[in-house]
């Protein structure tokens, strides 16, 4: 009996000690059984063949070598409904997998998907963005089923390189974006019946994706660069692959046929994006462009002004052929060299190609305004434009109309004189202060401009327009005959008018009363000023041969030649229609490379 007591006592105690350990999350051990340390499983991972992804590491005679990189990371899912992360510090085309985070899989049968995030929490998407690898694809959607820790993974989607090649200067890809009328990310809506679908993942809708390509960017030139993107495999109908560089600028090209992807394979696709910049003439088309931040502008340079009326012909401006335009120059700069555009010591960043003039500014901005010019192959320029860099002008109100608040070309608040035009003509001469020398030019002033007697045509003006003509009897440049045909046309602007898009040469009734305007003095050639503290301002109105109406800036109205330059205060062009909002689809053709 006090055995019994004794052997009852012991149990007490021992489950009081069971009570206390459980409480503290301890299992007391049984010291008749060995204690076993729980294995954990590793898993070796192997890629469907040549072309499936990973990293292509180069290109041997028997197509890509495939490999795994360090740091790569699968979702493993058990028969028991668990899920684990599992990596790798594998270089190799078989690589092991080792546990890293989530709950470790223990029963058969597994289910693994790479990357370790399309597995979604049980919802396999294909990833809306994707990023940029160096001469590679970075996660290559795989999946795999196996019955032991040995997966054989099945690539998911196909692969197209983008090989991208620009005449730009400076250009660098941010984003790549493709879409079309199917879909190519999100849930991947086959994933029931993958393996009897070949293993090719579907999706539903139209969502594109993009590759990310770092907020550095991604350096491209003449020599082609490539990018991989993992698509699901089929025909893309119009397939829209758009490219965005680091400052904004972007460009969409759009395929005329239908670009076949085929599961593991690589489709290539070689395009030129020549238009990464900013489009001045997208908006409108003019003689004179604001620039108002750094940055890559560029231009249509087949278009004549605004592309309006020519009063020399009485019709619409025809386009310059490209084929007839060999190249650009820069005629002259206002202020040092490399301020409106960036000069690298031997050259301005400028150049022309397929009928688009483009040129860098410095890279931190500046003021300035700069002359250039397109020619043809016997070095006779077809048209010249001013590139006016400054701050984008504001407004003022005159007998109810809208005025910039600077003249033409005015390149500081302090100085806001502008350039002088003689009238009738595009081309801008250097604002009066009672000497051309208080300006500094590129080249130096002389070089820059020069001085002819004269009549001359409109034809000869547009050939050489750094000429001042300077003609006393009559005291006009132009023949009657030209001046007769209203190069500038009170309320409609043709292409002779300097002003920017949006803006033209104000009539005489706009200026009506005008007063307080800085003085700017005239000029009759590239040495001779008048009242350089008085402003004489040009309207478009003309009186008889050889004269046009121009206002002081007392308020006067006088009677003019067309020889002075003087300067110009624009007017709000009331009649002018923005191009913006239409689509001008840039069209690809397969065998465009």
């Amino acid at each position: 009996m006090k055995q019994l007591k004794k052997i009852a006592a012991f149990a007490a105690i021992a489950l009081l000690a069971g009570i206390s350990c459980a409480k503290e999350n301890n299992i007391p051990e049984d010291p008749s059984v060995p204690s076993v340390e729980p294995t954990s499983l590793v898993f070796t991972a192997s890629t469907e063949h040549a072309l499936s992804k990973t990293t292509l590491s180069g290109n041997d005679a028997d197509g890509y070598s495939v490999q795994w990189m360090n740091g790569d990371e699968i979702t493993i899912v058990d028969g028991a409904a668990h899920v684990g992360v599992y990596s790798t510090t594998s270089t190799t085309t078989s690589g092991t997998f080792t546990f890293n985070s989530g709950t470790e899989v223990s029963t058969a049968d597994y289910t693994a998907y790479y990357p370790a995030s399309i597995y979604n929490a049980g919802a396999p998407e294909l990833p809306e963005v994707q990023t940029y690898t160096e001469g590679n694809i970075a996660g290559f959607p795989m999946y795999a089923t196996s019955s032991t820790p040995n997966l054989g993974f099945k690539n998911l989607c196909g692969i197209i390189r983008l090989n991208v090649s620009t005449v730009l200067p400076g250009r660098k890809v941010r984003r790549i974006t493709l879409s079309s009328n199917r879909g190519m990310s999100g849930a991947i809506s086959n994933m029931a019946t993958i393996s009897s679908d070949g293993f090719s993942a579907a999706v539903s809708g139209t969502a594109g994706t993009v590759l990310d390509c770092g907020g550095e960017g991604v350096a491209i030139s003449s020599v082609p660069t490539s990018f991989y993107v993992a698509v699901p495999e089929g025909t893309y109908p119009s397939l829209a692959i758009a490219i965005e560089t680091t400052d904004g600028a972007s460009q969409t090209r759009i395929s005329n046929k239908g670009i076949i992807v085929t599961r593991s394979q690589i489709t290539d696709i070689t395009l030129s994006y020549n238009k990464l910049f900013a489009d001045l003439s997208s908006e409108g088309t003019g003689n004179t462009y604001i620039i108002s931040s750094a940055g890559l502008y560029g231009f249509d340079a087949t278009v004549m002004g605004n592309g309006g009326l020519d009063p020399m012909t009485g019709t619409k401006a025809a386009s310059i052929n490209p084929a007839n335009i060999a190249g650009v120059k820069v005629l002259w700069e206002l202020n040092s060299q490399g301020r409106a555009i960036k000069h690298d010591g031997d050259s301005y960043e400028i150049l022309y190609n397929n009928g688009y003039v483009y040129f860098s500014t410095p890279d931190s901005f500046l003021t300035g305004v700069a002359c250039v010019a397109i020619y043809d192959s016997s070095d006779n320029i077809l048209w010249s434009w001013d590139l006016w860099a400054t701050s984008a002008p504001g407004t003022m109100t005159y007998n109810e109309k809208t005025f910039m608040n600077c003249n033409l070309c005015a390149v500081s608040q302090n100085n806001n004189r502008g350039f002088l035009y003689q009238w009738g003509r595009k081309d801008a001469f250097s604002a009066a202060t009672g000497s051309y020398a208080s300006f500094a030019f590129v080249p130096a002033l002389l070089t820059a401009f020069n001085t002819v007697t004269g009549i001359h045509t409109m034809a000869y003006t547009i050939a050489n327009p750094t000429s001042h003509i300077n003609n006393g009897d009559p005291n006009s440049w132009m023949p009657q005959e030209e001046y007769d045909k209203h190069p500038w046309m009170d309320g409609i602007k043709t292409i002779y008018d300097p002003c920017p898009a949006g803006w033209r040469v104000p009539t005489s009734d706009d200026q009506n009363g005008m007063s307080g305007l800085p003085g700017t003095g005239f000029s009759n050639s590239i040495n001779e000023f008048g009242n350089p503290n008085s402003g004489y301002y040009r309207s478009s109105t003309q009186t008889t041969y050889p004269s046009a109406y121009a206002y002081r800036q007392n308020g006067e109205r006088n009677n003019w030649g067309t020889n002075p330059a003087m300067a110009i205060r624009c007017v709000r062009d009331e009649t002018f229609v923005a191009s913006h909002g239409t689509e001008d689809y840039d069209y690809f053709d397969l065998d465009e490379n």
